[in-house]
């Protein structure tokens, strides 16, 4: 069986590349065809970034001259709707201004005959619905919570691009049960929950006498890690020893080391940029913290548990899902006294800390490569037992 996925590149820094690697590693693993289709053709293939099996095949997308020069029209348009959504019921436009590798997509997946293709994120989800190829199965795979998607950013003020992309892709796939349950409740759709899925578990565990906090992630406002340095100001203020690692790179670094800065936490915090071998980090640390606004899934936070590191985060449905009550602190969405307080508690009881870490180690295993991978296999069997 040939698999496709279409997305953007796997070959920068994010949760999604990892995603789409440790799956396609599980089925080239497992005897199927795998291609990636990447449409951001100024990327570099590089294997080794997140361990990427030789055998997975990777396509690039290339962009003409004639389209570059389309796309200086397409921003202001694109603009206009963002803000007013003055297209949002008309798909003829919001296919031209929004999906301009709409034909070279089709065109690679109709020459090489692939039995599945699966999308990833909110642009090639919807990509993907729009294309009319026969005999081809269609699955769109949900990486951000549904108020991301469909209230706050990815499908606003594109109504017309939510009712095609349930109509004509053959399965949606989210990452939590929450998530399922929304589209249900409030677009009236039945999708699939299959959560994302860890390659490695490694025997040693994270230890209390680490004394590290640890955070990990694209360094942006949607992460909030100023609120994650401010409320570690607050802990120091009380704690004299431990001390904040946060991973990462992006467009808010330089100011979160001016945050820093003028918070006097130099030598308390350190921005350690991208890391290849986050598990090495992981089990040098004690504890993870979380203050993201919003998230599908949290790999990052899948892989400390894996490690043995109690999570302390807010109350995003995410969280509750991922990390439930035996595995940390789920703290109240603004209520920052309460988060510094769990820190507090978390860094100087270590009995805590031992029955949290070994209760995080479990629930880990939920994510397994091989039980997740098997419940994809099982999904492109029934779409293909349906197709006949």
């Amino acid at each position: 069986m040939k698999i496709c996925f279409v997305y953007n590149s796997i070959f920068t820094l994010g949760g999604i590349q990892r995603c789409i690697t440790n799956l396609s590693n599980y089925l080239v693993k497992n005897g199927y065809d795998v291609t990636i289709i990447c449409c951001d053709y100024n990327t570099n293939l590089d294997r080794k970034m997140y361990n990427l099996d030789d055998k997975v095949n990777i396509t690039f997308i290339k962009e003409s001259l004639v389209k570059r020069l389309i796309n200086l029209y397409r921003k202001p348009l694109i603009h206009l709707n963002d803000k007013f959504g003055i297209f949002k019921n008309n798909l003829f436009i919001l296919e031209k201004i929004y999906y301009p590798y709409y034909h070279e997509i089709k065109h690679t997946i109709e020459s090489e005959k692939y039995d599945i293709v699966i999308s990833s994120a909110t642009y090639f989800n919807a990509l993907l619905s729009f294309l009319k190829i026969k005999d081809v199965i269609k699955i769109g795979w949900q990486h951000s919570s549904y108020l991301f998607y469909f209230e706050d950013d990815g499908y606003k003020n594109k109504d017309a691009i939510i009712k095609m992309m349930f109509k004509n892709l053959d399965k949606y796939v989210v990452l939590t049960n929450d998530d399922k349950n929304e589209i249900k409740k409030k677009l009236g759709y039945n999708v699939v929950r299959i959560y994302n899925a860890l390659e490695c578990f490694p025997k040693k565990s994270g230890s209390f006498n680490n004394k590290k906090f640890i955070a990990a992630g694209r360094l942006c406002t949607e992460k909030r890690f100023d609120l994650l340095i401010r409320n570690f100001g607050e802990f120091t203020k009380s704690n004299n020893d431990w001390i904040l690692n946060i991973y990462g790179d992006g467009p808010e670094r330089d100011n979160l080391q001016k945050l820093i800065n003028d918070l006097n936490l130099e030598n308390r915090v350190k921005l350690c940029g991208y890391c290849s071998d986050m598990e090495k980090k992981y089990l040098e640390s004690s504890i993870y913290c979380m203050t993201s606004i919003s998230e599908g899934f949290a790999m990052v936070v899948a892989e400390a548990m894996s490690c043995g590191l109690p999570i302390i985060c807010y109350d995003i449905p995410a969280m509750r899902e991922l990390v439930g009550k035996n595995c940390g602190f789920i703290v109240g969405e603004g209520n920052n006294s309460e988060f510094v307080d769990k820190m507090l508690l978390l860094s100087s009881n270590e009995d805590l800390y031992i029955k949290f870490s070994k209760q995080v180690k479990e629930r880990s295993k939920s994510f397994d490569i091989e039980k997740i991978g098997s419940e994809w296999i099982e999904l492109f069997d029934s779409l293909v037992r349906k197709e006949k």
